[in-house]
């Protein structure tokens, strides 16, 4: 883990030295999902293969200015489940951190990670998020508040894992024969 985040802190101090230069014709050919482990770009497979709302949300991501990593990481309890965090902006990018408690059941897993690249894509449609004052601002004035963690999250979101979660568990057949989603319609 501080291997991990050694290296990503390194990544993300020295990366925006780089990426200030970058034209932004070549903006396009840099990959804007970067799982930071094997076991990250799993659960970014899974998520992909599984869910068409997770794959929306990375299509998303990937015609945006934002370069989202991606860990898991074993958390604390009581700490959230997941967290996205603004790292650092460049002239032509900003760049986040995606952390997802890597001790829930596999499909929880890809369905918080729909929930914090839903985030990802609200931060991407708002330019003027470029620091972490800017992201707690709106999130406090336009997020809902967790009691419970103190920390803030969105409808959105919410949804976004509620639908990826659906997707994940396939059509579901009820009693009567009719086939429906999890959690749907």
């Amino acid at each position: 883990m501080a291997i991990t985040r050694g290296v990503l802190c390194g990544c993300a101090l020295l990366w925006p030295a780089l990426a200030w230069a970058a034209p932004p014709a070549l903006s396009s050919e840099i990959p804007r999902l970067r799982p930071l482990t094997t076991l990250a770009a799993e659960f970014v497979a899974r998520g992909l293969d599984g869910s068409p709302t997770f794959r929306s949300l990375v299509e998303r991501i990937e015609r945006s200015d934002v370069i989202v990593y991606v860990e898991l990481e074993h958390r604390t309890p009581g700490a959230p489940d997941g967290a996205t965090h603004l790292l650092n902006a460049s002239r032509y990018f900003r760049f986040l951190l995606i952390s997802i408690n890597q001790d829930l059941a596999p499909a929880d897993i890809v369905a918080m990670l729909g929930h914090e690249l839903q985030h990802a894509v609200e931060i991407a449609d708002l330019p003027a998020i470029r620091d972490a004052a800017a992201l707690e601002r709106h999130y406090r004035r336009d997020g809902i508040v967790e009691l419970r963690t103190g920390c803030v999250c969105s409808e959105a979101a919410r949804e976004a894992g509620r639908r990826v979660r659906g997707e994940l568990a396939g059509p579901q057949t009820d009693p009567g024969g009719d086939d429906r989603r999890a959690g749907g319609a």
